[in-house]
């Protein structure tokens, strides 16, 4: 086998354990070690699982790093399907190598066993999972016990043995093997819905969750997760779009108090004063990170305005340059060490735009397109998809999307920070709003 090009073929440059080596150095000396010795020794091996478990570790424990208040997790999870996901990658990436080494999933089986009498008796013999991915995550998640970074015994019990009524388990098997009709995917999606946010806080990754629900993979699965938003967040169906109309000319009157405006994007603004309300707002969306700014902690690099832009929204000429942009926003996740999350796509001029879509990187050969009716549709249904499916802001726009999580959702979380500036233009959204129910007449129907 030729394994320079065996390395250079799409199945495996996309591949995600691949993707995941090439982030850290252990990752990148055992690519190395393979392609000169063509095979793997017990080294390379050990340093392949700590890439992969470490690399999970970092992403579960986010949170502790982002903020101080935030001192422990509840656990350190890598589900069963994810270790599997794993080792299956490992052999396609590495010619030789052997799945069980990696991962073996525990077992019962069951077996007659001939007695003393001559009679015969069924015994189940469990074997408990193994492999060296599972014995590192063993070794990592005792660590963190032992260094008090995860909740106690019992908290994790009561997270990992979340009890799944069979009614509930009976909505989710269906689930699974059924796309339609909308009524019953509906009914048993809302009837899953606590077993379903238990399944994703256990690890479980967007790509897996939506191979198991591959009704999320039809034009019905954007309706679905805003159902999910619905049993997290009551009442806030259409909250994001009345907030924006407050919002719009909170968000235009400091954006002329800004002297960053230059250029293009100074052109844009001066365009604001003739163009028809509707299309205003994939303006100011792109215009945004010029008042709302991030929390930048000593030593960390400040990210410049259109590396926050790219990576708040996709943004092409045409629907045939969908797929090229959101490579290209691939490329940039990939060299900054970070996961490509949801993320909308604006289609068209930026002051006329022609479509809307959001992307979801559930597969990097048939990933998820929802189209929606306009560009507050997308960044709607975006910010409720995040929370839907319990998966973290995009690392480079974090701030652009607390921001519109706290002034146009009314979310507001302790581990969510926000810059002075961005406080204030929330508390002038919430006076004016306030302001104007008061002034409401309560005699007259509205």
């Amino acid at each position: 086998m030729n394994h320079e090009a065996h390395f250079q073929q799409p199945e495996i440059t996309g591949n995600p354990v691949y993707v995941t080596l090439l982030k850290t150095t252990e990752g990148k000396a055992v690519i190395k070690y393979f392609k000169k010795n063509k095979q793997l020794n017990k080294i390379a091996r050990s340093k392949l699982t700590r890439a992969l478990v470490s690399r999970e570790k970092e992403r579960q424990f986010h949170q502790v790093l982002r903020d101080p208040n935030i001192t422990e997790l509840a656990d350190f999870v890598i589900t069963r399907e994810q270790f599997i996901s794993w080792s299956q990658d490992i052999e396609r990436v590495f010619p030789g190598e052997s799945r069980w080494v990696y991962y073996t999933p525990f077992r019962s089986v069951s077996t007659d066993e001939v007695q003393a009498d001559g009679t015969t008796k069924k015994v189940t013999k469990k074997y408990n999972c193994s492999g060296k991915l599972y014995d590192h995550f063993s070794f990592r998640r005792s660590q963190l016990r032992k260094d008090n970074l995860l909740q106690s015994g019992r908290s994790n019990q009561e997270i990992i043995n979340f009890i799944i009524s069979d009614d509930q388990q009976a909505s989710i098997e269906w689930l699974k093997t059924n796309v339609g009709p909308p009524n019953l995917v509906a009914q048993h999606w809302t009837n899953s819905y606590a077993a379903r946010q238990s399944i994703l806080k256990k690890g479980q990754s967007i790509h897996d969750y939506f191979n198991t629900f591959q009704c999320l993979k039809t034009a019905a699965g954007s309706d679905l997760l805003l159902l999910d938003f619905v049993s997290l967040y009551p009442n806030r169906e259409e909250l994001f779009f009345e907030r924006w109309e407050v919002a719009r000319d909170v968000i235009i009157n400091a954006l002329s108090n800004s002297k960053q405006l230059t250029g293009d994007d100074l052109g844009y603004f001066r365009a604001l004063s003739i163009l028809p309300q509707h299309n205003k707002d994939a303006v100011l969306f792109h215009l945004l990170p010029y008042i709302v700014k991030p929390i930048t902690k000593k030593g960390q690099r400040k990210l410049s305005i259109p590396e926050r832009r790219e990576s708040f929204f996709v943004h092409v000429r045409t629907a045939a340059d969908i797929a090229q942009g959101i490579e290209r926003q691939r490329q940039r996740c990939a060299a900054a060490g970070i996961t490509l999350q949801p993320i909308p796509v604006i289609v068209g001029e930026l002051v006329n735009p022609d479509s809307f879509y959001v992307y979801i990187n559930d597969s990097l050969e048939r990933p998820s397109y929802y189209e929606t009716q306009t560009i507050l549709h997308a960044f709607n249904l975006t910010l409720k998809v995040f929370f839907s499916l319990n998966c973290a802001y995009s690392l480079h726009a974090f701030s652009l999307w607390v921001f519109l999580q706290k002034a146009l959702l009314k979310i507001d979380l302790p581990t969510d920070q926000c810059d002075r500036e961005a406080l204030s233009l929330i508390g002038q959204m919430t006076y004016q709003i306030e302001s104007a129910n008061e002034n409401i007449n309560p005699n007259i129907p509205q």
